[in-house]
């Protein structure tokens, strides 16, 4: 994590509980993808187990900067899990805490 309010979060070569269940506002993704496309996978929660928000597919043996709209970014008010296929190299989630 970088700084408590604002910023990068990773990179994660594993599934991450990016927020530790406060409340994140996500702007985006970076995802390096290996011969196939890697998927991750972004939860309101603290678990893989929570609500699927957003799955975010990346290109194969690319890195790429997936943006999320709208500008302001997506909450997830119980917190932030990402969870990323095999084919993920790794990943890194950009974004900020949100609330108190």
């Amino acid at each position: 994590m970088n700084g408590d309010r604002i910023g990068y979060f990773g990179p994660y070569t594993a599934d991450q509980n990016v927020s530790s269940g406060r409340a994140f506002a996500c702007y985006g993704v970076k995802i390096l993808s290996g011969a196939i496309a890697g998927t991750v996978n972004l939860r309101n929660g603290t678990t893989a187990t929570d609500t699927s928000i957003i799955v975010l597919e990346g290109t194969a043996n690319k890195q790429e900067m997936l943006p999320i709209v709208p500008g302001k970014g997506v909450v997830f008010p119980s917190g932030l899990f990402a969870d990323m296929d095999a084919n993920v190299t790794n990943y890194v989630v950009f974004g900020e805490f949100v609330g108190g």
